[in-house]
């Protein structure tokens, strides 16, 4: 079984950060678990890039917005 979370964390600085977790668990024949093997990653900055490029195209897409609808109809229309 592989498994995969990302989740935000406060650390007790106040700072805000991202991280990425993925593990496997291992069983014996009856089922019980052996073994647990899994790293984490900080991702903040990816995460952060994330954010901003969303806000960019959020912000974007109103500036279209705004612009279609100041938009004079032509003669032709």
């Amino acid at each position: 079984d592989v498994h995969e979370m990302n989740y935000r964390i406060v650390t007790p600085s106040g700072q805000i950060r991202y991280l990425a977790s993925k593990g496997s668990i291992n069983r014996d024949e009856t089922g019980k678990i052996i073994r647990l093997v899994g790293l984490t990653n900080d991702v903040t900055a990816t995460k952060r890039l994330q954010m901003m490029v969303q806000e960019q195209q959020e912000h974007l897409e109103e500036q279209v917005i705004l612009m279609i609808a100041r938009r004079q109809p032509l003669a032709n229309d």
